[in-house]
Parts: structure tokens; C-alpha cells; sequence
């Protein structure tokens, strides 16, 4: 079963299933555009959050873009600085990982 659902104006997400209780998205979005909604939020500017992450600028904005992955000591930094549990992080991250997977898959 595959469902189209325009998310905005010249975007789609496509949603794949094998059977109808099990959806899984194949657009690739970084957890670093959600912890950019949650850092303006909380008041935090990127470079603030990079020191408390033990991040450099240049790692920050990788993290952020996606391309540096958020690993599990990040994750648990983030927790203490933006009171999101690290597990969200992690999942977030994962389900990126996969959807960048499945992306190059279909590209192959």
C-alpha cells in the first residue's frame, strides 16, 4: 500500500506499508531541525548550545544539517540542556539513518 500526503507546497512524503497496521516514512528529516524548534524555545542560541555540548561551531552546524551523526553522549547532553529524554533523540536520529538508507536503496 502506498499513500501520497503533500506535507507542503512541492514536497511529499511517501508512507510504505506492508500490511495496513505498519507505516513508515520515507522522508529523511534530520533531528537537528527539530532541536533547532526546541533551542528557539528555550531561549538557547547554537553557539551557547555547542559549548554546553562540547561541540565546535563547525560540528554544531554538521549536527544540526544531519551530517554528523547524534551520538548516544550527545543524546544525554541534550537531555540536561533541553529536557527532551535522550531516547527521543536517539530515536529520531535512528529513524533518519533509516530513511536516508531506504533513500539510497531506491536510488540504486
Amino acid at each position: 500500500m502506498m499513500i501520497s500526503n503533500k506535507t507542503e507546497p512541492g514536497a511529499s512524503a511517501k508512507l510504505m506499508s506492508k500490511n495496513s497496521d505498519i507505516c513508515h516514512s520515507d522522508l529523511a528529516v534530520p533531528p537537528g531541525e527539530y532541536l533547532e524548534e526546541v533551542i528557539s524555545e528555550i531561549g538557547v542560541d547554537k553557539t551557547e548550545l555547542a559549548a554546553k555540548l562540547g561541540l565546535s561551531a563547525v560540528e554544531m552546524a554538521a549536527l544540526l544539517a544531519g551530517n554528523m551523526p547524534l551520538t548516544q553522549a550527545v543524546a544525554a547532553r541534550l537531555e540536561k540542556t533541553t529536557s527532551v529524554p535522550a531516547n527521543i533523540w536517539l530515536g529520531l536520529e535512528s529513524e533518519y539513518r533509516l530513511a536516508l538508507t531506504r533513500e539510497a536503496k531506491d536510488e540504486s
